[in-house]
């Protein structure tokens, strides 16, 4: 029997979650070497990594009671929601979703992985009644003025700085003229550049943390301190040398600043070189498609104010 003939005959046998499965196992197979050097490549085996561990992911970087609460408000707010497009697949926003009768959810990621893994994680979502698109999101294959609501989670900072527009034009055309984009975004907070290495470490260090949160904190914040807020760049070798060269000052608790210190220079991590912009940056990037209705910042954990909830509409 022809190979084609084969596949066509076995495929028959699969289910759509076992289809996916097979996509993603053979989207890893057929990577090259060089794919390892691909943004899109890097950023998906940094994401595959990220759902692994959601449920040690600390506050900021998930979303918390308060901003759940939030973009549930929000949510009620919105008469119409028929349609409801997920970026990304964040579980808290897919539980949300999920509990608007009669809505069609459609959630999209660039993993299959994350798609199902991220499931693990949710409380009601049912993933049978969602329908998942595996794309970049600038690639949405959708009709113009399609959604009602596209919900999000830090979305505009998994693009670089140069698909900003891009990105947002594109959630625009998706979007009804009086429909939303709910989503929290981050800015750039000048007070964590002028913070010393030994302050923003204590200041991590004196939370109620596992050790891998403040790993993971440290991860995020260390290199802000060595962001250029014009060229919208991180220096990650630089943030490097200098925390090296702050380990030797800083004899408390070295075993495990040195994990932190592998951690911010890991190769995985050398391709996310861009920077949030600062607070004025981002509402200007943003007034360029969208007006803003409501902004929410949570009072449930120290870095709130950097990661404002935005109610947007179409201009």
């Amino acid at each position: 029997m022809p190979i084609k003939n084969f596949f066509s005959y076995f495929v028959r046998f699969l289910s759509k979650e076992d289809m996916q499965l097979l996509d993603h196992i053979l989207h890893i197979r057929m990577s090259t070497p060089a794919d390892v050097h691909d943004k899109e490549h890097a950023n998906r085996a940094y994401w595959d990594h990220v759902s692994a561990f959601w449920d040690n992911t600390p506050l900021p970087i998930r979303p918390s009671a308060d901003d759940l609460a939030c973009y549930g408000s929000f949510l009620a707010q919105k008469e119409k929601k028929d349609r409801i497009l997920i970026l990304g697949s964040t579980p808290e926003l897919r539980d949300l979703a999920s509990s608007i009768p009669d809505a069609s959810i459609y959630v999209a990621d660039f993993s299959y992985k994350m798609l199902i893994e991220m499931l693990r994680y949710t409380r009601n979502a049912d993933y049978l009644k969602e329908k998942w698109v595996k794309d970049n999101w600038l690639a949405l294959a959708f009709p113009e003025h399609f959604f009602d609501v596209i919900l999000g989670d830090i979305v505009l900072h998994q693009v670089t700085p140069d698909q900003e527009s891009a990105f947002l034009k594109k959630m625009h055309s998706l979007l009804r003229t009086d429909g939303c984009f709910i989503s929290r975004f981050q800015f750039l907070d000048e007070k964590i550049r002028e913070k010393s290495i030994a302050s923003t470490v204590d200041d991590v260090l004196n939370r109620a943390l596992t050790q891998g949160q403040m790993i993971t904190l440290l991860k995020l914040y260390l290199p802000l301190r060595d962001a250029d807020p014009v060229a919208r760049t991180l220096n990650r070798m630089h943030t490097s040398r200098t925390f090296e060269k702050f380990l030797k000052q800083y004899p408390a608790r070295q075993h495990f600043l040195e994990k932190i210190s592998h951690a911010i220079s890991h190769p995985a991590l050398m391709h996310r070189n861009w920077s949030p912009p600062d607070e004025q940056e981002l509402n200007k990037i943003l007034s360029s498609y969208f007006r803003t209705i409501d902004v929410h910042i949570s009072h449930d954990h120290p870095d709130a104010a950097c990661y404002p909830l935005y109610v947007l509409q179409p201009t």
